[in-house]
C-alpha cells in the first residue's frame, strides 16, 4: 500500500521465514450507485468525491507507523496508529457509501469496501491485542496489509472505470504491493508448522511446511508474469526478481531432499542467498515503479 507514497516492506516477516522455514467494522453496505430511474451518476463528480475520500486514507502515516512499531516491539506505539488508522478507514468506508457512482462501478466499490469490511476487524483486534502473543499479532498485521493493499488496487480499477486511470507505473506498484504481501499472507503459518516438525522429528512434516511457502512463491511468480510492466527496465528487474523466487523454490526443495530430519539443509547464516536477493529486488522495483508513478499521481501528501 502506498499510504504517504512510502511502501511498507515486512522485513521481519521475511526474515523470520528465511532462517525459520525457508532456511533453518461490519459487513460492507452497498454505495450510492445512481439509481436505474433516475439520471445516471457523473462520473467526474463521483470521481472528484472518491480521490478527496481516498486522500486521508492515502496519506496516512499510521499505516507505516503501525507496521514499524510491530517490527521494532513497541506494542503501545503499534496498538496507538492501528487505531488512528482504524479510524480513517472506517471514515473513507463511510464516505464511499455515500457517493454516487456509476452503475458500472458499483461492483468495483463494493469489492473495494469488503476488503474494508476484513481489514477493520483486524485492526480492531491489533488494538486489542495480547502483547505476549506476537505470532497472531503478525497473522492479523499480514491480513490487514493484504485487505488494504487490495482496496488500494480496487482504487485503481475504480479510476480507469470514471474515466481518469491512474499511471501504469502506479498500478503495477499496486500489483506487486499486493503479491508481495499476499505471499507473507500465505506462507505465515507454515513457519510454525516447520519448527514443530524439527521438533518432532517429522521430516514429511517439515517437507508439508516447505511445500506450503513452495506453491505461494509459485503463485507469487504467476501473478508477476500477468501483471503489465510500463516500458522500460522494469520487465528486467521483474524477471530478476522472478529468478530469485525459483531459487527460493530451488532451496525449499533442496532442504528437505534427504533421509532424516538431522540431514535438512541449514541455512547459511544471514539468511538463504535467493530469498535475501528477492527481498533487494522488490524492494528496488516498487520504489522506481512508486518514483515514476508520484510525478503524475493527482494525491499530494505534503
Amino acid at each position: 500500500m502506498r499510504h504517504a507514497f512510502c511502501e511498507v516492506w515486512i522485513c521481519a516477516v521475511s526474515a523470520f521465514l528465511v532462517t525459520g522455514l525457508a532456511g533453518c467494522g461490519g459487513a460492507a453496505a452497498p454505495g450510492g450507485a445512481s439509481s436505474p430511474s433516475g439520471p445516471p451518476a457523473d462520473p467526474n463528480v463521483a470521481f472528484e468525491q472518491y480521490m478527496e475520500a481516498a486522500k486521508p486514507f492515502q496519506c496516512s502515516k499510521a499505516y507505516t507507523e503501525m507496521y514499524d512499531a510491530l517490527h521494532d516491539k513497541h506494542y503501545g506505539i503499534m496498538k496507538d496508529r492501528a487505531r488512528q488508522h482504524r479510524d480513517v478507514v472506517a471514515t473513507w468506508d463511510a464516505q464511499l457509501s455515500k457517493i454516487a457512482f456509476p452503475v458500472a462501478a458499483q461492483p468495483i466499490v463494493d469489492r473495494m469496501r469488503g476488503f474494508l469490511a476484513t481489514e477493520l476487524p483486524g485492526l480492531n483486534e491489533l488494538v486489542e491485542a495480547d502483547d505476549k502473543d506476537t505470532s497472531r499479532m503478525w497473522t492479523v498485521m499480514l491480513q490487514v496489509q493484504a485487505d488494504d493493499s487490495s482496496a488500494t488496487l480496487e482504487g485503481d480499477h475504480l479510476r480507469e472505470t470514471l474515466g481518469h486511470p491512474e499511471a501504469p507505473a502506479w498500478v503495477a506498484a499496486d500489483q506487486l504491493d499486493l503479491a508481495h504481501l499476499t505471499f507473507y499472507k500465505e506462507v505465515h503459518p507454515a513457519a510454525a508448522k516447520w519448527e514443530a516438525a524439527l521438533a518432532a522429528n517429522d521430516l514429511d512434516g517439515a517437507k508439508a511446511a516447505n511445500e506450503i511457502e513452495i506453491e505461494a512463491l509459485q503463485r507469487y511468480i504467476d501473478t508477476l508474469g500477468a501483471i503489465s510492466w510500463p516500458p522500460g527496465t522494469f520487465e528486467g528487474q521483474a524477471n530478476s526478481l522472478r529468478k530469485h523466487l525459483l531459487g527460493m523454490i530451488e532451496f525449499d526443495r533442496h532442504q528437505v531432499d534427504v533421509a532424516t530430519t538431522a540431514q535438512i539443509v541449514p541455512t547459511p547464516e544471514g539468511g538463504a542467498p535467493d530469498a535475501v536477493a528477492a527481498e533487494d529486488a522488490v524492494e528496488a522495483l516498487w520504489n522506481v515503479l512508486a518514483r515514476t508513478g508520484a510525478a503524475s499521481s493527482p494525491v499530494k501528501c505534503s
